[in-house]
């Protein structure tokens, strides 16, 4: 049986109506009847009081592309926290990638919330996991917020939008194998060799590692460590130890950069950005590999995996990975009780 439209109802407000869960004005433009929808009554009312006093052109005549440029390099973030430049980094990205190239030079004030959800439906279609899909709609939902609280227009059209995105990709490991591992770093270029190994024999993540510093090496009681000083939380500042092989690949190392300050700079002295790792390097060595869905925080994943097989703690785990939570992600996707004898409860329950 289909669905059924919802119908149009008043309210107590003139040219005001309720539709499903969104309310309705309608008004007359340039001779046309035209009616514009919003999430919430007050919205409406809002809008509602402009038309009545005479004003039915569009708040703003920016275009998306141009006020997006401009956004990105301003906002603060819409908490006391603020914005990372992680997150501003993240968010340019997918404005560039695709918001802007979707949006293009359509106005501000004519996008309205069918739109917004065709963008999201649009990602989707490009084969994008649900989680890349809210990551890449984060900045849309921001801006049009900020654009919203700036009064460019008249109510928010991403307000109470929301991602629903079916996963239809075909499952993938979370983790690679020792052998997956071994296959990936056998096709690493040689001058990123020491950097993807380091990954893999450590959990870290590719932020971390790209920012480390010859400074962060350190020995305690006899044996090399790593101190994580930059992390995106503050339970990954840690210091672990490293393992006979990756402590002699870095000696090596520093014998022949030890005047630089980054342990893994880019050609120019840089901190290497990671999407160009991952787009120029990594990927294309994962694909020559034959595992062509891998990432470096897979190889995180993949080092968890290993402590947990050798019997490490959730504790454990969590505290040399950089989790927060104390081991219950650990507990949650690495580490599997066996199943044990339970002839004792006889002699509990027999005489």
């Amino acid at each position: 049986m289909a669905e059924s439209t919802p119908t149009l109802a008043r309210t107590k407000h003139a040219g005001i109506y309720k539709k499903g869960d969104r309310y309705q004005v309608r008004y007359r433009h340039h001779g046309k009847q035209v009616a514009k929808s919003f999430r919430t009554l007050s919205e409406a009312r809002r809008f509602k009081r402009n038309i009545d006093a005479g004003d039915t052109q569009a708040t703003s005549s920016r275009t998306f592309r141009s006020y997006a440029e401009e956004w990105i390099d301003t906002y603060t973030g819409r908490t006391s926290k603020g914005v990372s430049e992680g997150t501003r980094e993240s968010y340019r990205d997918a404005l560039e990638r695709f918001a802007i190239p979707y949006f293009g030079t359509a106005k501000l004030d004519r996008i309205e919330p069918p739109a917004v959800k065709a963008y999201i439906a649009h990602l989707a279609s490009l084969g994008h996991a649900p989680a890349s899909v809210r990551r890449e709609y984060a900045p849309v939902r921001a801006l049009l917020a900020t654009a919203y609280d700036d009064g460019l227009i008249r109510s928010n059209p991403a307000a109470g939008v929301r991602v629903v995105v079916k996963d239809t990709r075909p499952r993938v490991p979370k983790w690679l194998t020792p052998e997956q591992t071994k296959k990936l770093l056998a096709q690493i270029p040689a001058e990123h060799a020491d950097l993807v190994y380091l990954l893999a024999a450590t959990g870290l993540r590719i932020s971390e590692a790209l920012a480390l510093r010859w400074e962060d090496l350190t020995v305690i009681d006899g044996r090399p460590h790593l101190t994580v000083t930059r992390s995106k939380t503050s339970a990954g500042e840690r210091t672990i130890p490293l393992s006979p092989d990756t402590s002699r690949r870095l000696i090596k190392r520093q014998a022949s950069h030890g005047g630089e300050d980054l342990i893994f700079p880019s050609r120019a002295g840089t901190v290497i950005e990671s999407r160009n790792f991952r787009r120029y390097v990594f990927n294309p060595a994962a694909e020559r590999a034959g595992v062509p869905w891998a990432t470096p925080h897979k190889l995180r994943h993949g080092m968890a995996s290993l402590m947990a097989a050798q019997g490490l703690s959730a504790a454990q785990i969590a505290a040399h990975l950089g989790h927060a939570d104390g081991g219950v992600l650990a507990l949650r996707t690495y580490i599997h009780a066996d199943l044990a004898p339970v002839d004792f409860v006889d002699s509990a329950l027999t005489d």
